[in-house]
């Protein structure tokens, strides 16, 4: 039931989108506060079609000015686990069995479109994750990151001045 009624919450959300951002972003931090994410200051932007699983039991710390985007999703559990087990040792109850660690992204950070954050992992400030990864380990602050697993490309500084040179280019 509890989410059924996620689910009616984020379909409003998507009609806040529509009545402009400013609130959106406010509707957004209330339904996901309400559900168990810790924000520390105001997230920059979390797509309404991104998938906050905290049904799981973990908790999920978004640091501020972070930006989540379209169809990223963060696990909080891992029941496949107590799946592994249940083969392993025959037992019938793997239900029960779980995996449940937070997620920790801290400020001004970029999750990419379609990324998947797995349990445990701790994001430092200022990174940017790539569009499809999949984050398994912790990344430290002031990276660019990507790919599957997903690992290190750069630092945010190296990023900044490709950026600058091909808007340079480009004018």
């Amino acid at each position: 039931m509890k989410k059924f009624f996620f689910k009616l919450q984020h379909l409003v959300l998507y009609f806040y989108k529509i009545l402009g951002v400013n609130k959106y972003k406010m509707a957004s931090k209330r339904l996901y506060e309400r559900y168990g994410v810790i924000f520390d200051g105001n997230p920059g932007f979390i797509d309404y079609n991104a998938n906050l699983d905290l049904f799981g039991g973990g908790k999920i710390y978004i640091g501020e000015g972070t930006t989540i985007t379209y169809d990223c999703i963060l696990l909080t559990h891992d029941y496949s686990a107590g799946l592994g087990l249940t083969m392993y040792r025959k037992a019938q109850d793997y239900l029960k069995i779980k995996y449940t660690n937070d997620i920790v992204i801290g400020k001004h950070c970029f999750i990419g479109q379609r990324s998947v954050i797995l349990p445990g992992v701790c994001i430092g400030d200022n990174v940017v994750i790539a569009a499809g990864s999949i984050v398994t380990k912790s990344i430290p602050s002031n990276v660019v990151a990507g790919g599957n697993p997903c690992k290190i490309i750069e630092t945010i500084d190296k990023y900044g001045e490709k950026v600058e040179r091909k808007i340079k280019n480009e004018n």
